[in-house]
């Protein structure tokens, strides 16, 4: 059961949500008049996903019930999606400096 696909079905529909929230966010930021507002906020998002997982983790005590499994179907998904958000950055924004040091990994 744990690798059917009706049990994902909730992790991709935050994936296409993220994705409309990515674009959404890209076009007020071209509207906006100071759209390095922008920036700061995208820089931040994916050390913080990464520190909140890292948390959860190395530290026994905030670790949720069964904290695998959850790290793969439920509890994490806001951390993991602040990190996906972060690393993917805004089309109209430089990259960020997190996903251009991740880039340098990329084969």
């Amino acid at each position: 059961l744990k690798f059917h696909p009706a049990c994902y079905l909730h992790v991709f529909v935050l994936g296409m949500l993220l994705a409309k929230l990515r674009l959404l966010l890209d076009v007020k930021a071209k509207a906006s008049v100071r759209p390095g507002n922008f920036c700061l906020p995208m820089e931040f998002l994916a050390p913080l996903g990464y520190l909140g997982l890292g948390l959860i983790f190395f530290l026994p005590s905030l670790q949720p019930l069964a904290y695998k499994l959850s790290a793969r179907l439920s509890v994490l998904l806001p951390l993991q999606a602040a990190v996906l958000l972060g690393l993917a950055g805004l089309p109209s924004m430089p990259i960020s400096r997190v996903a251009d040091l991740a880039s340098r990994f990329n084969f």
